[in-house]
């Protein structure tokens, strides 16, 4: 039986990302198999592990990383020996984001779209490269800070923000 763990939240507030360093001793507990609303990736820091996905399993050793997708119920059991590992939660989504944005940028799609609404934002003291962090602050305001470094202005960039 797999129970949900829920996304952690500070004052009230989902945390868009985590990055927990977990530690374990031996193999002394059951099998606790839960699942979330977000995909995790593990990094092996030390020792051995077992990750246990659904019914099968697999190593989890130092320099190897697994993905965990939110539906998987899953564990992390210790080989005997004690054994760390990173949990970074959220960030293979982040990760889609930029390489969906940076595909925008190559092909031109980006400039037009600023070019575009440049007009617009004049209106409200911005330039055009505003319009993509602000469109992305609808879905993630996490990744709109970090996609406001593209506006050249400091001031512009603190309004967009």
């Amino acid at each position: 039986m797999a129970f949900y763990e829920q996304r952690a939240r500070r004052n009230g507030v989902a945390m868009p990302v985590q990055c927990i360093l977990m530690r374990q001793r031996g193999t002394a507990r059951e099998l606790r198999l839960h699942y979330h609303e977000y995909t995790e990736l593990l990094f092996g820091i030390s020792g051995r592990a077992r990750v246990a996905v659904g019914r099968g399993s697999f190593p989890l050793e130092p320099g190897s990383m697994a993905v965990i997708y939110s539906s998987a119920p899953h564990d992390v059991l210790a080989c005997g020996e004690p054994c760390s590992y990173y949990v970074v939660k959220f960030l293979p989504q982040i990760l889609l984001i930029f390489l969906f944005m940076s595909v925008l940028e190559d092909s031109g799609y980006m400039a037009r779209a600023a070019f575009i609404t440049d007009r617009l934002l004049r209106k409200f003291g911005l330039s055009g490269r505003s319009f993509i962090p602000m469109l992305m602050g609808f879905g993630c305001t996490t990744t709109a800070i970090i996609a406001a470094r593209g506006v050249e202005n400091e001031r512009d960039r603190r309004m967009t923000i």
